[in-house]
């Protein structure tokens, strides 16, 4: 049951997300799938830790080319290009420190989206009522009769 409101969740999440949270939420899943290869690989699980080194180079590729081929987006391509020669290699050697290099360069890469989503969101505050200014008056100013916190209904 858990698993299946999981599922549900992630697919509403995508369905209503920007492109921006949508590359975000890519780079999440590859840093997770690398993060299950390396313990996988720990216990010895090698076919699991395949399929998850798939799925991380899976995502891998679909980031490579949703990227516009432009001059200007030639580093990030040379990027991705580069980490998946990578996950290839730690894959073949079953490279733990490759996967965490991977994953080290992904978090960036992950945390710099996260910042572009904040920042498209824009300041998240609960909304409250306008700020009405409260009058100020001098000790001594008012009526001696007045009492503050009282009221009248004489005008």
């Amino acid at each position: 049951m858990i698993d299946r409101a999981r599922q549900q969740y992630l697919a509403n999440e995508v369905l209503s997300a920007s492109p921006q949270k949508l590359r975000k939420l890519l780079l999440d899943g590859a840093i997770r799938f690398a993060n299950e290869t390396i313990q996988h690989w720990q216990v010895s699980d090698f076919e699991s830790g395949l399929e998850s080194t798939n799925r991380t180079r899976d995502i891998l590729i679909e980031l490579l080319v949703t990227i516009q081929d432009i001059p200007e987006n030639k580093p990030i391509m040379d990027l991705y290009r580069f980490l998946n020669r990578e996950i290839n290699l730690a894959s073949f050697e079953r490279s733990e420190q490759r996967l965490r290099e991977i994953v080290r360069v992904l978090t960036v890469e992950q945390e710099t989206w996260s910042l572009v989503c904040d920042k498209i969101r824009g300041p998240v505050s609960a909304p409250h009522a306008p700020v009405v200014p409260v009058p100020h008056f001098p000790v001594g100013s008012l009526p001696t009769a007045y009492v503050p916190g009282s009221f009248s209904f004489e005008a």
